[in-house]
């Protein structure tokens, strides 16, 4: 059997061959992008972690060497963790108000509803390595005032195990940075091995597994690689 194409004859085999070697020429292109894909969300992920964690011990080392996370109060405040990461990539505090929380994306902050209690770095269920917690109040150059919890940088015996900021999740896989579930929130297990992306106290950036994650002080997690991302309980 014979189909002409402009005179020229091709079998059916023919064409059905190079129908073949077009289709597996397209699903590795299709992979190879893919993957490279990921490997670019990886290490974007990786350096926005790195700058969200230096832009906050930035601003510890102006304050006594303290971090500070929110645990009560109404309304906006200037100090809370995910304005300050804010304005240290130059934007400005209520900008973008509606906005998704403690996006990957810098031009994505802060959040769409904020909520007093911080949801940028909140260290409740992370073990505390000797760490000396105090409880206070700040005020913002406007005068208001906020209850906070405060970590003493200096008192953390194990900085290197101490994470800041984590790469975490919603139900529905949006990114957020966060410390520990709530709110729907939970670690995020994007990397490849079930890992998330962390910026430890001293500084560094490394992927955590499921082990290290629970003894860190974690009980769920989202596996990303799913859709919808499935909910993992250690």
């Amino acid at each position: 059997m014979k189909i002409a194409l402009k005179g020229n004859g091709f079998t059916l085999i023919e064409l059905l061959v190079v129908i073949t070697i077009i289709v597996v020429l397209a699903s590795i292109t299709f992979a190879v992008t893919g993957n490279l894909r990921q490997r670019a969300g990886a290490v974007k992920r990786i350096s926005d972690v790195r700058q969200s964690g230096i832009i906050l011990l930035s601003k510890a080392s102006e304050t006594d060497n303290r971090c500070q996370y929110f645990t009560g109060g109404s309304g906006s405040f200037e100090l809370r963790p995910y304005y300050i990461v804010k304005v240290g990539v130059g934007l400005g505090i209520y900008d973008s108000a509606e906005i998704d929380i403690m996006s990957w994306d810098s031009r994505k902050l802060p959040p769409k509803l904020p909520a007093w209690n911080c949801r940028a770095v909140n260290f409740k269920n992370v073990p505390k390595h000797d760490a000396i917690w105090k409880n206070g109040s700040v005020k913002d150059s406007q005068g208001r005032v906020a209850n906070v919890s405060t970590l003493f940088i200096g008192t953390v015996s194990r900085p290197g195990a101490y994470p800041l900021l984590i790469d975490s999740s919603k139900s529905t896989g949006e990114e957020t940075f966060r410390i520990n579930e709530g709110n729907g929130d939970c670690v995020g297990l994007r990397e490849a091995g079930m890992k998330a992306n962390a910026f430890m106290l001293d500084g560094s950036v490394r992927s955590m597994g499921v082990a290290e994650l629970k003894a860190a002080g974690f009980t769920k997690a989202y596996d990303n690689s799913t859709t919808p991302p499935k909910l993992i309980n250690f």
